[in-house]
């Protein structure tokens, strides 16, 4: 039945009023205290590096709205953790928030490669990237380091810290090279072989290439390109051919005994189109040897011989006498028997009918003159 005043600073005061004859009331206080409300804060997002670890502070740290410390964190493997701060009795309602954790990727500039080009060819950023492998991220940027290779950067995101690097090798596959056209002058009637061709072109061409005979005295020489190079590199060798010397066929040069001849008489008994302004040789024996020299690259010079035979000169002795009894007849071989000298036979008789009879011998070719 008493009554309750409050105080306003957080008492309450209870008056019973004294029953006469009382006269004193009684009073008593009661303090009113307020146990606070548990509070884990507001949920928030912890933010990592891609392989990161991470402690409760780092969760505690990302909660908002002042939350309680001493709180207990659960896992909850689904990328979240749960934090609950218990009530304290009389409350009796724990409290929790939610840190939900996010990975950043690690920047990823995938896995060195080489770009083989064709020498004098140019190239883009986006064929140096295509020959990264493991998945390179885009938007990274590119240097050249002047030596021959390229790197690829990927800067880190926040909270990464550490960009990551790849580098491309740039090789050049050389141009082929058939070298440069050139001649193989042989020997008429020799055979050459295809390094016989080789040894003619010039500018250090390259080995292993294919020749192909065009049937026109030319044979060309390819050398296939090598990828990534796609235009093959040709030259040609043309085949020119030296006459061999030609001293003809041998001859013989008949002359009439005692005349006198000279080279031209001996090559005008040669057959067979020999070669004019070479050699004569007089071998002593009544043979003259005509020799052409071979003109490179024929080796073998040429030889022919003129035999010189002397055509004897006709003789019908020295003049004779016949001494006959007159009446007696007689006969050319009477007349031929008075002749002396060694005159040749079979020539002719004539009688000059003044006593005196003619014997003459005829000529034989070249010889012009009888006797």
């Amino acid at each position: 039945g008493g009554t309750w005043v409050d105080n306003t600073d957080g008492t309450h005061t209870y008056t019973v009023a004294a029953i006469a004859p009382c006269t004193v009331d009684d009073t008593s206080t009661v303090t009113v205290t307020e146990q606070s409300q548990p509070n884990a804060g507001i949920d928030g997002t912890l933010n990592i590096c891609q392989g990161d670890t991470f402690t409760n502070a780092d969760l505690f740290g990302q909660l908002t709205g002042s939350p309680d410390t001493g709180g207990i964190w659960v896992d909850n493997t689904d990328g979240t953790h749960t934090y609950t701060v218990a009530a304290t009795s009389p409350c009796t309602v724990d409290d929790t928030s939610t840190v939900t954790v996010t990975e950043q990727a690690q920047p990823n500039a995938g896995i060195d490669g080489t770009l083989n080009i064709c020498v004098g060819d140019t190239f883009t950023n986006a064929n140096l990237f295509t020959q990264l492998t493991g998945s390179p991220d885009t938007g990274g940027t590119w240097v050249d380091n002047t030596d021959g290779t390229h790197t690829y950067t990927v800067a880190a995101i926040a909270p990464c810290t550490v960009d990551d690097t790849s580098t491309v090798t740039v090789t050049e596959q050389a141009l082929p090279n058939a070298g440069i056209n050139g001649i193989l002058n042989i020997c008429q009637g020799d055979t050459f072989t295809n390094a016989d061709l080789f040894g003619q072109l010039t500018g250090s061409p390259d080995t292993g290439g294919t020749w192909v005979d065009n049937t026109d005295g030319t044979h060309t020489y390819t050398v296939a390109a090598i990828a990534p190079c796609t235009v093959d590199d040709t030259s040609t060798v043309k085949v020119t051919e030296q006459i061999p010397p030609n001293a003809g066929i041998d001859g013989v040069l008949i002359i009439c005994q005692g005349d006198t001849f000279d080279n031209n008489d001996l090559f005008a008994q040669l057959t067979s189109s020999p070669d004019t302004g070479e050699t004569w040789l007089d071998n002593t024996d009544g043979t003259h040897t005509y020799t052409v020299a071979a003109i490179a690259p024929c080796t073998k010079d040429d030889s022919s011989i003129v035999t010189v035979t002397e055509q004897a000169l006709p003789n019908a002795g020295i003049d004779g006498t016949l001494a006959i009894c007159q009446g007696d007849t007689f006969t050319n071989a009477d007349l031929f028997g008075q002749l002396t000298g060694s005159p040749d036979i079979g020539g002719t008789w004539v009688d000059n009918t003044d006593g005196t009879h003619t014997y003459t011998v005829a000529a034989i070719a070249p010889c012009t003159v009888d006797a």
